[in-house]
């Protein structure tokens, strides 16, 4: 046992350490020796805190050093609803792409690899000394051990416990991986107790929480890996426009709201449900893009399709709110339509059966869009949507892009178009706007 120090030990600010008996140890406004301390019948540290802290701090970073990347085995611990979960993994990279999508902390744990490196390197023999059940007794149902583990340099010793019995994770252990995990168990602890390195050891955490681990978070098997994004749709595809479009109208109608914020702060932009919606929004889901606007929330940001999928970042939306401010005021009163847009139910409105006004001007004609085939399907409702807006962007008013509509698509409304024309009327339509435009 090493002798109470008789010298009092100072750490400066610049870190030299001082040792001087008249440098005494500061508490508040009382200096006292170690030496005094001693004599108060204090158990007193055999170095001043600052002291002691930093040499922790190094025996962590010089035990971690010896190990590499594949001796460790990498958790994060995270919530989902009410439930506590657990990622698991040996690939540094992977780990942490689950940490910052959960913005939960990344922890590291020797593997049992790891922890006979580590006790070559510090010169530390673990011995078997006692072992109970399995495999010594065939018809036990578990398996206890004790380690011994020595420093050879000092003779400081420490022993470790391991136990596990069949009924452990769901009783689909066999009594051949019962034996292991608990020598596992016993050597690793022995190992880690007597260096000082690490919590607890990646064998604890894969075979479930047992003993003094108990109060880690269930494993979860099928988190091993995150399942990759699905192939995302088109930015230009008729589902995401529609719904860039719902998005924009509801980020339109925030800011001019008697607040004018149509955005939520930058930090809550990226909250777990938030990008889920968003995922979907981008995937041409017209509610969940509506909502996103309604929320106040960006269509670009970060977006995961649910747990224990990959995130992804979604772009720049096709529809943007400025440019529905744009049509809204081409479709004002006193620019030619009540408001953008019309009716795209089959019955319509009385406005839109309304015939165009004699002053209309005479629509320009044109015999690329074909004629509409009785036996060709009717559209679908973003389909006329996506045309709805092109002629509203194109022409401006609700007089002329019908009277046009009428005159080349030979329909009242865009979502009485068929199949047969769609296709080259988006293209005719996409040409003018280009043309208009430039």
């Amino acid at each position: 046992m090493s002798e109470t120090p008789t010298e009092s030990i100072v750490v400066r600010e610049d870190g030299s350490v001082v040792t001087d008996e008249s440098e005494a140890l500061t508490l508040g406004d009382v200096q006292m020796s170690m030496a005094q301390l001693s004599e108060l019948g204090i158990i007193a540290p055999i170095a001043t805190p600052l002291v002691l802290r930093q040499a922790f701090a190094y025996k962590q970073r010089l035990y971690a050093a010896v190990l590499d990347p594949n001796d460790y085995l990498y958790t994060v611990s995270y919530k989902e609803g009410n439930k506590t979960r657990q990622y698991v993994s040996t690939v540094a990279a992977d780990a942490k792409k689950v940490a910052d999508t959960y913005r939960a902390p990344l922890m590291a744990s020797p593997k049992k690899s790891g922890i006979v490196k580590l006790a070559d390197a510090l010169g530390i023999e673990a011995v078997c000394k006692e072992r109970q059940g399995l495999p010594g007794d065939p018809a036990s149902t578990y398996s206890y051990v004790v380690y011994e583990a020595t420093h050879s340099r000092s003779g400081r010793k420490a022993e470790g416990v391991g136990w596990c019995d069949t009924s452990e994770r769901g009783g689909r252990i066999s009594k051949h991986d019962v034996i292991a995990t608990a020598d596992t168990r016993a050597y690793n602890r022995a190992v880690l107790r007597l260096s000082g390195f690490g919590d607890v050891s990646a064998d604890e955490i894969i075979a479930g929480a047992s003993g003094e681990e108990e109060e880690l978070p269930p494993f979860v098997p099928d988190a091993q890996s995150l399942q990759a994004t699905r192939a995302l749709p088109s930015p230009d595809d008729t589902n995401v426009v529609t719904a860039s479009r719902a998005w924009a109208e509801a980020v339109a109608s925030r800011q001019a709201g008697p607040e004018g914020q149509p955005y939520l702060p930058a930090a809550r932009q990226e909250d777990k449900s938030f990008r889920e919606l968003r995922a979907r929004a981008r995937r041409g889901d017209e509610k969940a893009a509506q909502q996103l606007g309604t929320m106040g929330l960006r269509w670009a940001g970060g977006a995961q399709d649910g747990p224990g999928f990959e995130g992804f970042t979604v772009g720049d939306p096709p529809v943007t709110p400025a440019e529905i401010a744009a049509v809204e005021h081409a479709a004002s009163p006193g620019n030619g339509a009540k408001k953008p847009g019309w009716d795209l139910s089959s019955k319509g409105s009385a406005s839109d059966d309304a015939p165009a006004p004699a002053s209309a001007p005479e629509p320009e004609a044109t015999s690329r869009v074909p004629m509409p085939q009785p036996a060709a399907e009717s559209i679908t409702t973003a389909q006329a949507k996506k045309a709805s807006i092109l002629l509203m962007e194109v022409f401006g008013g609700k007089e002329r892009a019908r009277a046009w509509l009428k005159a080349n698509a030979h329909v009242e409304r865009s979502s009485q178009l068929r199949t047969n024309q769609y296709e080259v009327l988006i293209n005719v339509l996409t040409e003018k706007k280009e043309a208009k435009s430039a």
